[in-house]
């Protein structure tokens, strides 16, 4: 399945029926930025890294702020 817009992918995780919840915010660069930007209400910061290899696999790494 090829999901190629925002929403395709809401309508796709709807479909799925999995709960989330959108939250929007200016583009941040860093964590200390995303710190003072971005309140969170519950959860943790987290980093994320999405890549892909030569075959087209694709890799998401997500990390706890601090690592």
């Amino acid at each position: 399945m090829k999901i190629s817009n925002l929403s395709e992918c809401l309508s796709h995780l709807k479909s799925l029926n999995y709960e989330f919840v959108i939250h929007r915010h200016e583009p941040v660069f860093n964590m200390q930025e995303m710190k003072q930007k971005v309140p969170l209400e519950k959860g943790a910061f987290i980093k994320n890294l999405f890549f892909y290899d030569k075959k087209n696999v694709f890799y998401l790494i997500l990390a706890k702020d601090d690592t």
